[in-house]
């Protein structure tokens, strides 16, 4: 479903409280991914990581984090597409590399239509950040326009309502309309 960009369903999935589903497992008072999706009902193991797919949705394509090492330039390429999906307002990613902590925070706000993505690359990477955007011009970065920045930061293109830029290492701090 997300390699097809349907992560409508994948969060309408996870909204879900009937069995079987992972709310089913919650409501019914897992802490942990249970053995069966009847979750703490049937006695089985109350920590399996076999339905555990969901996870990778939540870091790789609602947080936005994806990574390659490249072991010619002994360096990271970190990817940051967030995918924005029904009601919720913010996530927040945060995953170890042997280079250092990788940081995504995104947030919107439908009162004023505000979408602010904050991301932290660490020291020897980079990263390509997909910021989801009505124009390229309607993107700052730290309260500047993208086309007026000269410290870095490449701005490749405009691309399925996602202004696309290219970053080094450093905290970057995006907001636009939506």
């Amino acid at each position: 479903l997300a390699e097809f960009d349907r992560h409508d369903i994948i969060y309408t999935m996870t909204q879900k409280t009937d069995h079987p589903s992972y709310g089913y497992q919650l409501k019914h008072g897992a802490t942990s991914l249970t053995e069966a999706w009847d979750g703490p009902t049937v006695g089985k193991s109350q920590n399996h990581f076999m339905l555990g797919h969901i996870e990778e949705w939540f870091y790789k394509e609602l947080g936005g984090l994806n990574y390659f090492y490249n072991h010619i330039t002994e360096s990271y390429t970190i990817t940051v597409k967030p995918q924005p999906v029904g009601d919720i307002k913010w996530t927040k990613v945060e995953h170890q590399l042997p280079a250092g902590t990788v940081k995504i925070h995104w947030s919107r706000n439908d009162a004023d239509d505000k979408f602010q993505l904050q991301v932290t690359v660490p020291v020897n990477c980079s990263a390509l950040v997909h910021v989801p955007a009505r124009s390229i011009d309607d993107v700052t970065e730290s309260g500047h326009p993208l086309k007026q920045l000269n410290n870095g930061i490449a701005v490749h293109q405009f691309e399925n309502g996602r202004a696309v830029v290219e970053v080094g290492s450093g905290q970057y701090r995006f907001e636009c309309s939506v």
